[in-house]
């Protein structure tokens, strides 16, 4: 079968929990030093044993790529003791260690394949799944086979291949679903979603939702914004009711957050509404009018249509801004660099990450870098450097939100980044499939519960 897809002491406390690779763990009270005992028999896809110096190995490579998905989570240094045993020694304790342990950075690939093939090619993406990548042609097609030896009996995969496709243009897309021609994708748009519909498809529509979609600011590309009244006016200048109208169709959420309503990040703020007339009056208040705030913005061609909504918003109440629209493969190293004015979107949020975009927004040197507090309240972005040390060394999961909660209050209180609103995310699968499961976040196809 083939679905096509678009795509303490010396006490210790012991996990009943198991994961994929580890089959137990335990930690030290103070939670620096952590015990993993691995499964017997699990291999790579290329025949390479899965064991504790196998993992070890396979971290090297992984602290050579980038030693910031090591230092991020406090890991100072790792060892296997024995065959089975892996033992990590942290710096401070981690809070979302074992989250950080499940995420895409920290999961162990083929030493043997990072030997032969290096870092920096794809070949070397041998890992232990139910799927093994049998073919890879860049920018073009992933083909996935079933893997007959996998060794956890409850995620055994039903379907033998699964043709992954990159379609960039959605009316492909949309007329590969009507023709057959592909058994699911995720759609781009609520016009794909209405497209797809009006186009008589027989397979089932799945609407979510998508990620939160905050309004960043940079007052240090755009001086004026340093000064709280006019990021104020700004946000009261924007519309997110009707913006949500015309671009979702009035299918997304209007946020009270920067983070999504029911996300454990979320902080319901009183800060974010619509109401042109108090703008102006506190854009007065500091001498400034409308005609003052001149935006030059540069926008990934995927954002295009909120960009285009929030210009419409922002020239009724009398503010210029102008957008130049970049292709998506160019705009991580244009915010890199620190060049941007306004950004739309989230960076590494998720359900389950809610510590995540602060690694990358706050710290100076940070990936891209969002929280400019240093230009403007360096006692503020200090604070908030001691909120994210709080949070990253906390020794629980709870105590880790108050600190990341802490540090969404800091930016919403200072009206550093504006809530805008939840996009509806669609996914359209062939009604032939059962067993259909995708991450709530990112809308990633859990393959192994597929079957037909």
């Amino acid at each position: 079968m083939t679905a096509d897809v678009f795509t303490n002491g010396h006490s210790h406390r012991i996990a009943r929990e198991c994961g994929c690779i580890a089959e137990s763990w335990e930690h030290s009270d103070d939670f620096l030093t952590w015990t993993f005992k691995i499964r017997d028999g699990i291999k790579f896809h290329d025949g390479t044993v899965c064991d504790a110096p196998a993992i070890a190995r396979a971290w090297k490579y992984t602290q050579e790529a980038s030693s910031a998905y090591i230092t991020n989570n406090n890991i100072e240094s790792w060892e296997a003791t024995d065959a089975n045993t892996l033992v990590l020694k942290l710096g401070a304790p981690c809070p979302y260690l074992l989250q950080a342990l499940s995420g895409n950075p920290l999961m162990p690939v083929s030493p043997t394949a990072l030997d032969l093939y290096g870092i920096g090619d794809n070949r070397a993406a041998v890992g232990t799944g139910p799927y093994y990548i049998e073919s890879y042609t860049s920018g073009v097609k992933i083909v996935l086979k079933a893997n007959p030896d996998y060794y956890l009996e409850e995620k055994m995969p039903s379907i033998e291949t699964v043709n992954l496709t990159f379609i960039k243009d959605q009316n492909t897309i949309t007329m590969a679903l009507l023709n057959g021609d592909i058994d699911a994708a995720r759609l781009g748009s609520v016009q794909q979603y209405y497209n797809v519909v009006d186009g008589g498809y027989t397979g089932r529509i799945v609407r979510t939702r998508g990620g939160p979609n905050p309004l960043w600011l940079n007052p240090k590309k755009a001086e004026i914004l340093q000064t709280f009244e006019v990021r104020v006016a700004l946000d009261r200048f924007l519309d997110y009711h009707a913006i949500n109208q015309i671009i979702a169709d009035g299918m997304g959420v209007v946020q009270d957050s920067i983070w999504p309503a029911g996300t454990p990040g979320y902080v319901k703020s009183d800060m974010y509404y619509y109401d042109p007339k108090e703008g102006n009056e506190l854009l007065a208040k500091v001498g400034y009018t409308p005609a003052d705030m001149v935006f030059e913005v540069v926008a990934p061609d995927f954002a295009k249509d909120d960009f285009t909504a929030i210009q419409d918003q922002l020239t009724k109440a009398g503010v210029e801004i102008s957008i130049e629209i970049i292709e998506a493969e160019a705009n991580f190293t244009y915010l890199r660099n620190g060049d941007w004015t306004i950004q739309v979107g989230s960076n590494g949020y998720s359900s389950t990450g809610p510590y995540i975009p602060w690694g990358y927004i706050l710290k100076e040197g940070c990936m891209i870098k969002q929280c400019w507090q240093d230009v403007y309240d360096p006692e503020l972005y200090q604070t908030m450097l001691d909120e994210y040390d709080k949070m990253s060394t906390a020794s629980t999961w709870a105590e880790m939100l108050v600190h990341a909660n802490q540090l969404t209050k800091y930016m919403q209180d200072d009206m550093a980044a504006l809530a805008g609103y939840q996009k509806p995310g669609f996914v359209a699968f062939n009604r032939d499939f059962k067993g259909v499961v995708f991450t709530s976040d990112n809308i990633y196809l859990q393959a192994y519960y597929l079957y037909k």
